[in-house]
């Protein structure tokens, strides 16, 4: 084993989006809207990869949401218990 002396060790990879989730459904909720197509082009690369963090959000924080994925979009919908 060889050891490499370093200045500066780097610092971790920002995860940019941790806990923009939980805020982006909390808008949704903010709104009086029924349900919603969500544009997730400034925040994830994939529709897959922001249904999986919205409903992982909604999931964890028990917010009365559904979200789908639908042929490349993503939808919100109010699940208001009655």
């Amino acid at each position: 084993m060889k050891f490499i002396e370093v200045k500066n060790i780097p610092a971790t990879k920002d995860f940019g989006n941790a806990g923009k989730a939980r805020a982006n459904v909390e808008a949704f909720l903010a709104t009086h809207f029924a349900a919603a197509e969500v544009d997730f082009s400034e925040d994830y690369q994939t529709p897959a990869k922001c249904c999986a963090s919205l409903k992982s959000a909604v999931k964890r924080h028990g917010l009365p949401v559904r979200v789908y994925s639908r042929n490349g979009h993503v939808y919100i919908e109010r699940a208001e218990k009655e």
